[in-house]
């Protein structure tokens, strides 16, 4: 089985700060309060459970929630508008040291400067137009072949930030992480210790390629309608879905 290394930047970080865990360890409250079904006010019209599943019913969101790895906010962070711009503020600092007796600090959470980086990447819309930049230093490590996809914390659209994409290829590169993030517009508050801010997919390097076929004949469209619906309960739980692991 492949493993993911998470390295500390120095060797007393995780004795203060909390390391990457797999996803599935910061399930939101959201999801787990939502009901596995509810009954549609059509119910006597459409008595098939099938039709009263929610999203908790459904493996494949489920399975991007709880996909590979996340990396938290390393400690509580404040953020506050002041004169229309946003700064933020912590309690506890950090310091990197560059040689011996020699030690700089290092800030949380800043923005992404210079201006020139990410000039003329379109901002998305509701969020502040200057990116900020969370240093949240683990060095990841895979095997040979294997890079990462940090990215957003998939469908965690209730986070006051929206994260950037990257791809790293972990098996050759090993340095300090720092996402960047967009802030949304005119919000104020407090991000927590814990908060998920990138979820790490790690995944084998390999070369592909396309191709476009004709449309399924209706025989065989039938043939693959008459499997999903041939069961009432889990269709694609038992006949489809493989389970996947991180630990």
């Amino acid at each position: 089985m492949p493993k993911i290394s998470f390295l500390a930047a120095t060797p007393s970080l995780y004795e203060v700060e909390d390391p990457p865990v797999p996803a599935k360890q910061t399930m939101p409250k959201w999801y787990k309060e939502i009901p596995a079904e509810r009954i549609p006010e059509d119910s006597r019209l459409r008595p098939i459970p099938r039709n009263r599943a929610t999203v908790k019913k459904c493996l494949p969101y489920m399975d991007a929630l709880t996909t590979g790895y996340m990396i938290t906010v390393p400690q509580d962070i404040l953020v506050k508008n002041i004169d229309g711009k946003p700064f933020s503020f912590w309690d506890v600092r950090r310091y990197e040291r560059e040689s011996e007796g020699n030690q700089h600090e290092v800030p949380i959470f800043d923005l992404d400067l210079p201006k020139s980086r990410t000039e003329g990447i379109p901002v998305p819309e509701g969020y502040y137009p200057i990116p900020w930049r969370l240093e949240v230093y683990p060095v990841i490590k895979t095997p040979p072949g294997y890079s990462v996809l940090i990215t957003h914390p998939f469908n965690r659209y209730e986070l006051p930030y929206l994260t950037v994409t990257g791809v790293l290829d972990t098996d050759k590169f090993h340095s300090t992480l720092a996402v960047t993030v967009y802030l949304k517009e005119n919000f104020e508050g407090i991000i927590e210790r814990g908060t998920p801010v990138a979820q790490v997919f790690p995944f084998k390097r390999e070369d592909w390629e396309h191709e476009l076929l004709p449309a399924m004949t209706e025989k065989e469209h039938r043939k693959e309608r008459f499997k999903l619906k041939s069961k009432l309960l889990r269709s694609y739980q038992t006949q489809f879905w493989t389970k996947k692991t991180y630990n």
